[in-house]
């Protein structure tokens, strides 16, 4: 069975009289690698803050490692926090700024300087270690956060927005060396941010936050794959998503209604006639075809963009309702705007929003 390294207990916080986080309960596992998705001002900075005791909730417990930590101070909890501006000493060599923690704890010098080194190898920054922050790129100005974070030998590292200042490629590399450092170092990682595809890449589970409270926590795949709600749904990833009905029912089949006329051949799960869904089309699962084919929807091109391995098109369907598909370039060839198109997607992609499932 997991080990619970972070537990928030029905966990409220309120700024004056506006309630920010509502009653929230989360298990954190020890060597996990979590994220808090979702929007500004959703809450999932507060909920950090309320972990490392920067934020003092105002309902509810945080336990950390088994113990209730709720009313400890920030510097006696055994956490550590990297934050957005990665808060590095500019006027402190990288050796020193990985030192800072080790000195306020008083560690004896022989072992802080074992740890140190150690901590410097990992995050690659051997032969930096003289260097003054504004010497280096900001690649490596996260490194020594990290460096700095990891040193203390804390079982939770909290990451605030850690690679939101950096460019986008230097972001996605560090997006994987970040998930190889984490499971080396067998810590728990609690990682905020409000950019989908870090959550997707590194993550071990998401917590998708809306308003304060968690819509849904799975792992990346069922996140995607099934969204228990339409806030989910829409935040991750791009989606169309339709009304439906069931049209009917027989045997293994039920027979959805979509856009006024259409209808699609989709399994029975239990559905009942005159049942109301919200049905989810992930971009990418469309099928594009030059004239009509059993369960196609037909559209008209509205517009296309190039987009490197993949062509977007925007699709006018039904009563001249967009949507959106990504398509290989062979299959953007088969239209050109203004163009009538048919679309299908194969049974097993269409998703019921809120529909129970099980993952592969």
């Amino acid at each position: 069975m997991k080990n619970v390294i972070v537990r928030l207990d029905n966990v409220s916080k309120k700024f004056d009289d506006k309630t920010i986080i509502k009653n929230v309960s989360l298990d954190i596992y020890e060597g996990e690698f979590i994220t808090l998705l979702g929007p500004s001002g959703c809450g999932k900075t507060t909920i950090l803050r309320m972990i490392s005791g920067l934020e003092r909730v105002t309902s509810g417990d945080v336990y950390i490692d088994g113990e209730n930590v709720t009313n400890v101070e920030p510097t006696d909890r055994p956490v550590n926090t990297i934050f957005q501006n990665f808060a590095l000493f500019p006027f402190m060599t990288v050796w020193d700024n990985v030192n800072f923690g080790l000195k306020m704890k008083k560690v004896p010098k022989e072992e802080a300087e074992k740890r140190i080194k150690k901590a410097i190898k990992l995050v690659k920054l051997e032969g930096f270690e003289h260097r003054y922050p504004p010497q280096l790129s900001g690649g490596q100005q996260q490194r020594v956060a990290i460096a700095r974070g990891i040193v203390m030998n804390h079982k939770v590292l909290l990451l605030d927005e850690s690679l939101c200042s950096l460019d986008l490629k230097l972001k996605r590399e560090m997006q994987i060396e970040l998930k190889k450092l984490q499971k080396q170092l067998g810590m728990t990682f609690i990682y905020v941010t409000h950019d989908q595809d870090e959550a997707l890449t590194m993550s071990d589970r998401i917590a998708i936050i809306n308003k304060g409270v968690i819509e849904q926590l799975d792992s990346p795949m069922a996140i995607y794959r099934h969204p228990k709600t339409t806030f989910v749904a829409d935040f991750i990833g791009e989606s169309n998503i339709l009304n439906g009905t069931i049209g009917g029912v027989v045997g293994e089949n039920a027979f959805l209604n979509i856009l006024d006329n259409i209808t699609l051949t989709i399994k029975n799960n239990h559905y009942k006639k005159d049942q109301i869904l919200k049905v989810l089309f992930r971009p990418e699962t469309f099928e594009i075809h030059n004239k009509e084919v059993k369960d196609s929807i037909p559209g008209l091109v509205k517009d296309y963009i190039y987009d490197g391995q993949f062509s977007k098109l925007e699709v006018l369907v039904g009563k001249k309702e967009p949507i959106t598909l990504k398509v290989t370039i062979t299959d953007a060839d088969l239209c050109k705007k203004d163009d009538t198109v048919f679309l299908t997607v194969p049974e097993e992609k269409i998703v019921i929003i809120g529909e129970e499932y099980e993952e592969e």
